[in-house]
């Protein structure tokens, strides 16, 4: 995901934004991985750690309606 790419008007767009500004730890632990066990899961870039965390809540936004 590029800057030019997310759409603040989108609720996609509102969560990759908030999400943007947490540390990389912070992502971690709220996709439930341990920063330090890097032998045993793969590597992600902050944006597929952003975009795994999107699809997640729109799944659950969608669940709830």
């Amino acid at each position: 995901l590029t800057m030019a790419m997310i759409d603040p008007r989108t609720p996609e767009g509102r969560l990759t934004l908030r999400y943007r500004g947490l540390r990389t730890s912070l992502l971690l632990s709220m996709l439930g991985l341990d920063k330090d066990a890097t032998d045993n899961r793969p590597f992600y870039t902050r944006n597929e750690l952003i975009e795994r965390l999107v699809i997640r809540d729109m799944e659950i936004n969608r669940g709830n309606k």
